[in-house]
């Protein structure tokens, strides 16, 4: 039974091991039945020091390469290079994947990208790109507020789905009641929606709130035209 235990530890042990490795499962596997005698126990705590420390390292080599990625995206996206710019924050996300504003920057770079397509079904494609890196990212943080407002956008202005656009922007609002960005927006989803009324509330809230006067004479502004011409939109 001893033998057969031992065989099927042994067999266990990915083909990859290092020789390293396979010398500590080998140490391990002649104390598994006997009893460790001090020096035994020193070695093998110093095995177990040696091994974390070749784990940390690899642990570290991985976060700098991540931290790499997301600075050369950065720097291609800056230069308006958005494919390299895509791939690099994709690589970056495959190292850390719960990071929002990986996401976040691989779907702006597919956005951009986007506008240079004249093939309406290519383009089509890049939108959608898009469309699931912002939805990733504000899943992972529906605080996020430039992935937010960025997803907002794509469902305003290209994907005719203002309703999606209401929820997420509401949401935001909750925590950033002053986020003037996200309620004009709002007031664009409303008025899309044709929740007319809806929409002045909210450009009523701009002017009274907004510390910016270019704000308040917008949100002034689109007021007043709702209110003129009330019985169009609706």
């Amino acid at each position: 039974m001893k033998t057969l235990l031992i065989f099927l530890t042994v067999m266990i042990i990915p083909v990859s091991c290092s020789r390293e490795n396979r010398d500590l499962y080998s140490r391990l596997e002649s104390t598994e039945y006997g009893t460790v005698s001090s020096e035994r126990e020193a070695e093998l705590k110093e095995d177990i020091k040696k091994f974390k420390d070749i784990l940390e390292e690899k642990v570290e080599a991985a976060r700098g390469l991540g931290s790499s990625y997301k600075m050369l995206g950065k720097l291609y996206l800056e230069n308006e290079m958005y494919l390299l710019a895509f791939e690099q924050f994709k690589k970056a996300a495959e190292i850390y994947p719960e990071n929002p504003i990986l996401y976040y920057y691989a779907g702006l770079c597919s956005a951009r990208y986007s506008k240079s397509v004249v093939d309406s079904p290519e383009r089509f494609d890049y939108i959608q790109t898009a469309l699931a890196n912002y939805k990733r990212a504000v899943d992972l943080d529906n605080k996020y507020s430039k992935a937010v407002i960025a997803l907002s956008v794509l469902y305003l202005y290209e994907l005719e789905n203002p309703a999606e656009a209401a929820v997420i922007l509401n949401n935001l609002i909750e925590f950033e009641s002053r986020n003037y960005e996200a309620l004009f927006l709002l007031a664009n989803a409303y008025i899309q929606l044709g929740k007319i009324d809806e929409a002045i509330s909210v450009y009523e809230n701009i002017a009274k709130t907004a510390d910016s006067k270019t704000y308040k004479k917008q949100a002034e502004i689109n007021k007043k035209e709702l209110e003129e011409n009330i019985y169009d939109w609706n």
